[in-house]
């Protein structure tokens, strides 16, 4: 029996005695393209970055953690910003950026960096979404430079 005549006996018997097949595979189609959707939005948001670039200091802590996955999250002591507090006259606090690290590489050279003290500058990005299983700073180091300066 062909699709047109099918259709026919539908419209023949009523709406409500549609066959079950039918109905289920009527509703699969929108179903699917809702995921396929939700699934393409994640997958754009895991691999492009919304923000990127570079930022100069010191690596002040770098760790391990997390309590089913482990992730190495870091933090650079990029300056200071001097405020007045009354009489005390002014004080100088920290400015210190937090970061996640999947790369062993990246993680070699910033405890290097860190146990000889030397500054550095580190690439960046800020993906759409980041993946529990990266880290929970919301911002990806993928590179490390030693200063020219220190490297002398």
């Amino acid at each position: 029996m062909s699709f047109g005549r099918r259709c026919e006996n539908i419209m023949e018997r009523g709406i409500d005695k549609i066959p079950t097949g039918m109905v289920l595979f009527g509703a699969a189609i929108p179903i699917a393209l809702v995921a396929w959707l939700v699934v393409s939005i994640i997958g754009l948001g895991a691999s492009d970055s919304y923000s990127s670039g570079s930022r100069s200091g010191t690596v002040v802590k770098l760790s391990k953690r997390g309590l089913f996955w482990k992730t190495w999250e870091g933090e650079i002591a990029v300056g200071a910003v001097q405020t007045r507090s009354g009489k005390d006259g002014t004080k100088a606090v920290p400015v210190v950026f937090e970061f996640s690290v999947t790369d062993q590489s990246v993680v070699d050279a910033l405890n290097e960096a860190m146990d000889s003290g030397d500054p550095v500058t580190v690439d960046y990005g800020q993906p759409y979404v980041m993946s529990w299983s990266v880290g929970s700073s919301g911002t990806l180091v993928t590179n490390v430079r030693k200063h020219e300066e220190s490297a002398k």
